[in-house]
């Protein structure tokens, strides 16, 4: 007969922190719903991401019942990212000393860092979403953030990966492997919550993107080259589903290439329903908002 602690199941730590950014849904947000029920003393922090007209906000559970809340404006222009700080550490700072702390990215890493220096938390783990080579316009940010996430991979316990790429990005920025430990792990999803359709219900020539609108995503490239996939396929379209600062620019393109968009001003369709129902879906893992847009 195996040992118990070979047919036993992984248990959740008893008390843990998850610190994050959010614009609206997001991996972080998955991990939240699912550490939730799972963790006896359980306290979960959003801050807006830069941009976002939105408040920062806590909630406190035990044993899946929430306790305490709170929010707070977000700080104006680049004080916001010290205030993001400060409150995570002043969020987090009362507690039992054996907790974990999740940090969404290498900022809020620095503030569980410092609740560990403190003994306010035991060990923090990295969560890392996305890795950017020229995250800000601005080179002196872009050499801050980068900075940042250097000492922050350095000195957490380990670093949660949502790709293989991440760590091999890394290491290829400074010159060599981290001494940290790096673990790939799943993006959350809602894989039950979700319909699937026959494959003769979809429709064929439609693509969805699924993601925060920024430059980097590439989505403006799809738009580019929609217009040379009509004379392929006729009835090709594209769904776009998410919001962010270069919303306004894509559909500036979207008009200049004559596929103007069309249904801008209405509500998203459920995101369970509008990507089963496409033939491809690239979805990003930053965030979605409740905006769409469809360009044919």
């Amino acid at each position: 007969m195996p040992p118990p602690s070979a047919t036993a199941k992984p248990q959740a730590p008893p008390d843990v922190v998850l610190a994050t950014h959010y614009w609206a849904v997001g991996p972080a947000i998955a991990l939240d719903e699912y550490l939730r029920p799972r963790v006896s003393r359980y306290l979960f922090i959003a801050h807006p991401l830069y941009g976002r007209p939105a408040r920062a906000y806590f909630r406190r559970f035990q044993a899946g019942t929430p306790i305490a809340q709170g929010e707070r404006r977000p700080l104006p222009g680049p004080l916001r990212f010290a205030g993001d700080l400060w409150r995570t550490v002043r969020w987090a700072g009362a507690g039992d000393r054996g907790r974990l702390f999740i940090a969404g990215d290498n900022l809020l890493a620095l503030a569980g860092l410092w609740l560990r220096r403190r003994r306010r938390v035991k060990a923090v783990i990295l969560y890392s979403i996305d890795f950017v080579p020229k995250r800000f316009a601005n080179p002196l940010l872009n050499r801050l953030y980068h900075a940042v996430d250097r000492y922050a991979v350095e000195h957490v316990d380990a670093v949660w990966n949502t790709s293989a790429g991440l760590e091999q990005a890394r290491r290829a920025r400074d010159g060599g492997a981290s001494r940290t430990p790096q673990l790939v792990v799943p993006v959350g999803a809602s894989y039950r919550r979700i319909r699937r359709y026959p494959l003769a219900a979809i429709d064929p020539h439609r693509i969805a993107f699924l993601g925060h609108l920024v430059e980097r995503q590439g989505v403006q490239l799809v738009i580019e080259a929609l217009p040379l996939i009509r004379r392929a396929v006729a009835d090709a379209s594209l769904l776009v589903i998410g919001d962010g600062p270069y919303a306004a620019t894509l559909k500036a393109l979207a008009r200049g290439r004559g596929v103007g968009a069309r249904s801008g001003s209405r509500p998203t369709p459920p995101i369970r329903r509008a990507c089963p129902g496409s033939r491809v879906c690239p979805a990003r893992s930053r965030t979605t908002s409740p905006a769409a847009w469809r360009w044919s």
